[in-house]
């Protein structure tokens, strides 16, 4: 049987390296350790290299969170498996226990572990259950996160992924069925949805295809029926359409 290829994504060294002896200490039939990394940012690209079958991946991060990064990983490739690492106690946990490819309690315990490596060798987790599966498991622990919007979204940029600023976003828009976040010079893709990327960054949703950051408004433009669309100072003078109803909140957001 082929060894499992997993990588390890945690800011903490020690945590790295104790998770790192466990596996290779008693599993090293079953696994092999090929990479890790210390922030979201760095394992995007290193996972994008080596393509791990599993991902042994800390939630709370700098700059990009482990959610955020399961995100993007189960988005491009949805065959490698995540195994969520995390502070939270027993008790917590109880609270999106599912039979799913999982997550660890730090310190991790190799009692736990050891359960974890038997389900990554189960071969009934077809990867379309394991699409549901994760995709319950990060909701459930954004929620016991009380999930805060964030100042920096990944992008993708000829096959690397970039953080751009929420302050250098003018705008975000849905088109052919992709997400998009649009700057003074760039149009990148994104893998959240319009609805994620409003909750994220806080921006005004002028119409269920655009997203707009109130402070790239150059001109508001009165339409009929009430309605408006927004002049944009991005250099293209970009116009956003805005639905009726949202023109009602737009209003009382300006003062017209």
């Amino acid at each position: 049987m082929d060894k499992l290829k997993i990588f390890i994504v945690d800011d903490e060294v020690p945590a790295r390296q104790e998770l790192k002896y466990l596996l290779e200490e008693n599993f090293k039939d079953r696994v092999k350790v090929v990479g890790e990394a210390e922030d979201g940012w760095s394992a995007l690209e290193k996972i994008n290299e080596m393509n791990p079958d599993v991902i042994f991946l800390d939630i709370k991060m700098p700059e990009i969170s482990g959610l955020e990064v399961a995100q993007i990983i189960t988005e491009k490739n949805s065959s490698i498996k995540i195994v969520f690492v995390t502070a939270f106690d027993e008790f917590a946990l109880k609270a999106f226990e599912i039979n799913a490819i999982d997550y660890l309690v730090k310190p991790v315990c190799l009692s736990r572990l050891r359960k974890t490596i038997l389900r990554l060798n189960d071969s009934k987790n077809t990867t379309k259950d394991y699409e549901k599966k994760i995709e319950k498991l990060i909701s459930k622990i954004e929620k016991l996160y009380n999930y805060q919007q964030i100042e920096k979204i990944p992008c993708e940029e000829y096959g690397k992924f970039i953080l751009i600023k929420r302050s250098e976003i003018c705008y975000c828009m849905a088109e052919n069925g992709k997400s998009y976040v649009c700057t003074k010079d760039k149009k990148l893709k994104t893998f959240y949805s319009l609805k994620e990327l409003e909750n994220k960054l806080g921006l005004f949703r002028a119409h269920r295809s655009y997203l707009v950051n109130l402070d790239y408004i150059k001109m508001v433009q009165p339409l009929f029926h009430g309605s408006f669309s927004l002049i944009l100072n991005d250099g293209f003078e970009t116009e956003i359409p805005v639905s009726r109803i949202q023109s009602k909140k737009l209003r009382e957001i300006l003062h017209l």
